[in-house]
């Protein structure tokens, strides 16, 4: 078995690069060791043990959350069939209700099916999958990082997003201007917030 240092990323024996990031692989032993790179410096060191994290960790969707947006777009289906009867407004109604609830039941059945892992957590840095590539980022090259939400009256996020700033090492990149990785991190477990904690911690503690 061989895993990827800087993403975290398993392969069996046979693979010698990472596919995420074209990094040679290593023998994977055991447990991986909880140290960092020191930003800018090459050199490595112990990550702060009070951060209570146990690294690599596998961020995937929210069953619970999605659950509820799934009994939700049921509710409005059931409701729009209710109503569905003459005249002409209560059918327009019903009409809506039906295309809200097949909206709501979509989005959370899409994500209920995908298995696949959407954050994974090292002690080398971050990948991050939106479903067609994965973009991985190494802490010590984070220079900013923000939380970007909006909510509404009696309702939770509507919409969560982690801005990471990072150098960029492209050698296309013009006048080495840093690059930027939008985190969608709506509906994942652990939540937005405790989610930019972990992040923030990580990014300090090899700062």
């Amino acid at each position: 078995m061989k895993k990827c240092s800087y993403c975290g990323k398993e392969y069996d024996d046979s693979t010698s690069v990472c596919a995420v990031d074209g990094k040679p692989l290593d023998t994977f032993i055991g447990a991986p060791i909880a140290t960092a790179r020191t930003r800018g410096t090459g050199k490595v060191k112990d990550l702060d043990p009070n951060l209570g994290l146990n690294l690599p960790m596998q961020i995937r969707h929210n069953r619970r959350y999605l659950l509820r947006w799934m009994s939700a777009g049921v509710f409005f289906v059931l409701l729009g069939l209710l109503i569905w009867s003459p005249p002409i407004w209560t059918r327009v109604l019903g009409a809506l209700f039906v295309a809200l609830g097949a909206c709501l039941c979509w989005y959370a059945g899409r994500r209920l099916w995908d298995k696949r892992v959407k954050l994974l957590i090292t002690t080398n840095g971050l990948t991050y999958h939106d479903g067609r590539r994965s973009t991985f980022v190494t802490w010590q090259d984070v220079t900013e990082m923000t939380f970007k939400a909006s909510t509404r009256t009696g309702l939770r996020y509507t919409s969560a997003k982690i801005i990471i700033h990072a150098e960029n090492h492209s050698k296309n990149a013009k006048n080495s201007k840093d690059k930027e990785i939008v985190l969608n991190v709506l509906g994942l477990d652990p939540g937005p917030d405790d989610l930019f904690e972990i992040l923030k911690s990580l990014t300090d503690s090899c700062g």
